[in-house]
C-alpha cells in the first residue's frame, strides 16, 4: 500500500476511508449549535475526546437509526475506551429536530450521545463544513417529507481534525477496527 488514502469495502459492502500521509482532509470545522437539553455548543467543547459526527434527522425512517445503533453498539464493544469518544448526531432538519424533538428522540440512545440543532445558517455552515448532502423530498401521499442525504460517519481526533470517515451501515465491529487504529 503507498501513503495514498485507502478506500476499501467491507463484508457488508460499507465504505471506509482512511487518511493517508499525503495531506489533510479540509473535513469538520467551528460550529455553534444547541444540543438536546438547550445548551449551546461549539467545536471547542469537545477538544480533548474523540469525535464520531453523523449529520441525519430524527424523523429519517431508516439510514439514521442504522447509523446511531451502529455507533452505539461499537462504543459498548469498546467497554471504557468507548467513554474517550463523543457520538454527535447534528440534525439537517432543524424545522423538525427542536431541542424537545432531540431530546425525546436521543431516549432511544445511550446517554453518551449529544444531538445538536439550531438556526438554518448555523445548520448549514456545520453542514458545508462537513460536505455534507441534503435535499427535501415531498411526499405525494401527505404533508410530511423526507430528506435525502449523506449518509457518513466522521472520525475527528482530540482536536477537531479529519482522521477517518465510513458509512452508515458499516458494522460496530469494523468500526471498533478503524477506532482501534487511532488509539
Amino acid at each position: 500500500m503507498n501513503n495514498h488514502s485507502a478506500l476499501e469495502k467491507n463484508e457488508n459492502d460499507a465504505l471506509v476511508m482512511e487518511r493517508g500521509e499525503t495531506g489533510t482532509a479540509k473535513i469538520g470545522g467551528a460550529f455553534k449549535l444547541v444540543d438536546q437539553n438547550g445548551v449551546i455548543r461549539t467545536d471547542i467543547d469537545f477538544r480533548g475526546k474523540y469525535m464520531l459526527i453523523y449529520f441525519g434527522y430524527s424523523f429519517c425512517p431508516d439510514i439514521c437509526p442504522t447509523a446511531l445503533y451502529n455507533i452505539a453498539e461499537a462504543l459498548e464493544m469498546l467497554g471504557d475506551k468507548g467513554q474517550e469518544i463523543q457520538p454527535i448526531f447534528i440534525t439537517i432538519d432543524p424545522d423538525r429536530d427542536t431541542v424537545d424533538a432531540l431530546s425525546s428522540y436521543m431516549q432511544n440512545y445511550p446517554q453518551q450521545f449529544i444531538a445538536l440543532t439550531g438556526e438554518d445558517g448555523a445548520i448549514k455552515a456545520a453542514m458545508d463544513a462537513y460536505g455534507v448532502y441534503a435535499s427535501k423530498v415531498e411526499r405525494e401521499d401527505s404533508n410530511d417529507y423526507l430528506i435525502d442525504h449523506s449518509s457518513i460517519v466522521y472520525l475527528m481526533d482530540r482536536q477537531g481534525r479529519f482522521l477517518s470517515h465510513f458509512s452508515h451501515n458499516t458494522m460496530p465491529d469494523k468500526i471498533v477496527e478503524i477506532l482501534r487504529k487511532h488509539f
